[in-house]
């Protein structure tokens, strides 16, 4: 028995070598005859979803990825193999984007990201693996994280792809895909960055010429990425004079929490810790910088026509302002203060001896949540006005499927005014859509539900970890807390699409004319005495 398993094992690493010299063939052939042997050993077909996959990818066989895919599915169903369950979707998230990537390839017409299976599919097993990372070995972390990020990429949500390599950089700060790529997203969004924008290309150029000095970037990027990221950095050469400032470190004076009032620096290292604030800066996040909104459109790209530029600036106003009271609102409720204690006191509640807690603080996240969904809403209703459509902005939803109220589809397909838009940004939005109205962010329109239409029981001490129930409207403290995190990343992440959408789509409109007249606004605000 020991014989076969040092057989087994010594083969799967010949196979594994073979691949990796491009040998793909002769890989195939000895897994095939391995297979063969040993029809029914757990370490032969736990293996052979991600050599299939590779060995089909290196020889463009949809077929051979898909054997790959059938014996991981088969697995995900075994609970012997329950342990090997992340790897297993790892390579199943590998396999679905080989699939797109061959496609394609192969395709005579172009194949669209959006509404795509394959992808799709891999993002949900991606999603899966990332779950249980504890359970991966150190370099399938990196991979994993580095490729759902680059599918994230593929679907164009980058703001989303930059945390996930940030998550990748965390574990291995000169992994060079991750400093690569999370470059190339921060150019993407270079435009909307205010007065940072400058400090962007500067802060790409260090992170790429970091990426292609790493001897590993080939070993995981290829020529192919070492070939995008010097091209990029000649670009961004282009744009100085003075190249010798795209060297020099970036200063910030740190800002001292000691001279600022204890409210104020409580609700910062709040927003620091949460990456919360609309920006990118990403140096620093404790200096002036880095506690701003300071994401918006170009003053330039709405300008022929003033009462235009008003209503869409005031607009875009208003979503900020939804965003700034959502997440201070979120601060309150986790903001533990003596005052707020008397206040809650205040209001008579039954303690019904069953850990269930009602007091200001969960009363201030769960009408955190109401206030998550209807800036989603209004980031629909905003797209429907912008782009003509029609619709009764009183029944339009962003996660609506209803003929009524859905912006993204008509007869269960994209819209046709939307099929050939060329706007990353709207296309990321189109994805959280997708998810909503998916099984991946079912629970977020259930808590806003439960809170808005019935009731949200929520549980505290030594049930704070409870996890959310649909049927009784039950949840843990920790678990709403976790989940208000994730909903408001996502909100951000939302507005930062919908911000470029608009930057993008005014720039089409501007082309290259030169005799627009500037139109001038400030950023003064008018705060009651």
């Amino acid at each position: 028995m020991s014989d076969d398993k040092n057989l087994i094992n010594s083969s799967l690493q010949n196979i594994d070598n073979l691949i990796n010299e491009g040998k793909f063939r002769d890989a195939h052939t000895e897994l095939f005859s391995l297979n063969v042997k040993y029809p029914q050993n757990k370490l032969i077909q736990f293996a052979k979803v991600g050599l299939l996959i590779d060995i089909g990818f290196g020889l463009r066989k949809q077929r051979i990825i898909k054997q790959g895919l059938k014996t991981g599915k088969i697995l995900l169903k075994d609970e012997s193999c329950k342990r090997n369950f992340p790897t297993i979707s790892f390579n199943m998230a590998n396999g679905f984007y080989s699939l797109y990537v061959l496609e394609s390839k192969s395709s005579h017409i172009s194949i669209k990201s959006y509404d795509n299976q394959h992808l799709q599919n891999s993002k949900k097993y991606f999603r899966d693996a990332i779950s249980s990372m504890n359970k991966l070995d150190f370099q399938t972390k990196l991979k994993t994280l580095t490729n759902y990020a680059n599918l994230l990429d593929t679907l164009n949500r980058g703001i989303e792809a930059m945390n996930a390599y940030d998550k990748c950089l965390a574990l291995k700060p000169e992994f060079p895909m991750a400093l690569g790529n999370k470059a190339l997203q921060l150019m993407n969004f270079a435009r909307i960055s205010g007065e940072y924008q400058a400090a962007i290309f500067i802060t790409a150029y260090q992170m790429l010429t970091k990426a292609i000095d790493q001897n590993s970037l080939i070993e995981y990027g290829g020529l192919g990425a070492k070939k995008t990221f010097k091209t990029v950095i000649e670009d961004i050469e282009k744009q100085f004079d003075d190249r010798a400032v795209l060297s020099k470190p970036i200063g910030h004076k740190i800002l001292n929490f000691s001279d600022i009032p204890k409210f104020e620096g409580s609700y910062l290292k709040f927003c620091i810790k949460e990456n919360l604030f609309l920006n990118f800066h990403i140096h620093e996040p404790r200096c002036q910088a880095a506690l701003k909104d300071s994401v918006f459109i170009s003053l330039i790209v709405a300008s022929e026509n003033e009462e235009n530029a008003r209503n869409l600036f005031n607009f875009i106003n208003h979503l900020k302002e939804d965003y700034a009271v959502a997440r201070m609102t979120l601060f309150l409720g986790k903001y533990k203060n003596k005052s707020f204690d008397d206040i809650s006191l205040k209001t008579k509640y039954v303690n019904t001896y069953d850990y269930i807690g009602f007091n200001l603080y969960l009363g201030l996240i769960k009408n955190f949540f109401k206030q998550s969904f209807d800036i989603l809403d209004k980031i629909a209703n905003f797209i429907n006005l912008y782009s003509g459509l029609g619709l009764d902005e009183n029944k339009v939803k962003f996660y609506a499927t209803t003929k009524e109220g859905c912006i993204w589809k008509e007869e269960g397909q994209i819209r046709a005014q939307f099929i050939d838009i060329d706007n990353k940004s709207f296309f990321a939005l189109y994805d959280i859509f997708l998810d909503f109205i998916s099984q991946e962010y079912l629970e977020f329109i259930q808590i806003r539900n439960a809170i808005t239409h019935r009731k949200l029981l929520v549980y505290h001490s030594n049930l704070e970890n409870t996890k959310f129930n649909a049927a009784t409207c039950e949840i843990g403290l920790l678990t709403l807390e976790e989940k208000a995190a994730e909903i408001l990343h996502i909100i951000e992440a939302a507005i930062i699409y919908l911000i470029n959408f608009v930057e993008i789509e005014e720039r089409k409109k501007i082309g290259n004319r030169k005799d627009i007249p500037p139109v001038y606004f400030n950023s003064d605000q008018f705060l009651p005495e």
